[in-house]
């Protein structure tokens, strides 16, 4: 099994790796994430060739978060493959999802035990499957999950969590460093991380705006489905976190994304160097709304 993604791959390597004959297995298997970064001409030219001499011994796998439905990928799956929507967008979806992944692994989550993992976690399906493998494990060979569970895991983790969100949102560099460096001790992914970090702005930049909008907070916390204690802790941040630091911030965690895909070791400093330079950014733009500070010529926006 290779893994490949859209964004830093081509045509050809895409195809190298289907044509390989495997060593020791009946099928060789190809999965090409971020499939739709695949340029236009790579994506034609995968789809003439699979066509034309296809590949009986692997078996390809394209993620993408979105495709063209009209587009000619798309239509050749649909006529050489088989395409698999995978997302879930109603809760009930989303808690059946849940459960039947615990009893996958021999487990059963109590309905209290699957709220609260849900409410923690909300509905980002990677964290949701994270979640569960660590709790899985604490549980051992007990077959029923209950929240006692649940709490005991997430608590730990959720500390350190909420230590890097907080740390961000008041520009406190140390705090946030030393937090990152505490769920990277406790066995966290760092794309496990940057993906918290990630759902944790979305829900900022979404709540800034509504909020902006004269939206109420209780139609706020209904919308974003996010407890209230944890809204508050958002539009504080959001009070502190000017808008250009926000459209910056995605630009740099994309590069994260990418380095720690690459080398991972390369891309936890990268996300250490955000952390530093988002913070840095922050105070500079409170600094500039203090009254009484001169303004000098290089700080002009």
């Amino acid at each position: 099994m290779e893994t490949l993604y859209g964004g830093e791959t081509t045509a050809e390597e895409v195809l190298s790796r289907a044509e390989t004959l495997p060593f020791l297995s009946t099928r060789r298997v190809v999965v090409i994430r971020d499939a739709d970064r695949l340029s236009l001409k790579d994506q034609e030219r995968v789809v003439d060739r699979l066509e034309q001499h296809p590949c009986p011994h692997a078996c390809l796998i394209f993620l993408a978060q979105r495709i063209d439905r009209k587009g000619s990928l798309f239509r050749a799956f649909q006529r050489i493959g088989k395409v698999i929507p995978c997302d879930l967008t109603d809760p009930q979806e989303v808690r059946e999802w849940l459960q039947r992944r615990a009893r996958q692994k021999g487990k059963r989550l109590t309905p209290a035990a699957l709220q609260a993992l849900l409410e923690s976690a909300g509905d980002d399906l990677n964290l949701l499957e994270g979640e569960l493998e660590r709790i899985i494990l604490l549980v051992g060979e007990r077959e029923e999950i209950q929240t006692e569970d649940v709490l005991a895991q997430i608590g730990r983790r959720m500390h350190h969590i909420f230590e890097v969100m907080d740390a961000l949102g008041y520009a406190r560099a140390a705090d946030a460093l030393r937090g990152f460096r505490s769920l990277l001790e406790h066995g966290e992914e760092p794309l496990s991380i940057l993906g918290m970090i990630s759902r944790h702005f979305r829900l900022l930049s979404k709540a800034k705006q509504m909020e902006a909008e004269g939206k109420p907070q209780a139609e706020i916390a209904r919308q974003l489905k996010i407890p209230p204690p944890y809204l508050r802790s958002l539009l504080s941040h959001a009070k502190s976190v000017p808008w250009d630091a926000i459209e910056g911030f995605w630009e740099r965690l994309l590069r994260c994304d990418s380095f720690l895909k690459s080398e991972r070791n390369l891309g936890v400093l990268e996300i250490e160097r955000l952390i530093l330079d988002f913070c840095q950014q922050v105070t500079d733009a409170g600094d500039r709304k203090r009254p009484g500070r001169q303004i000098r010529p290089e700080d002009q926006p």
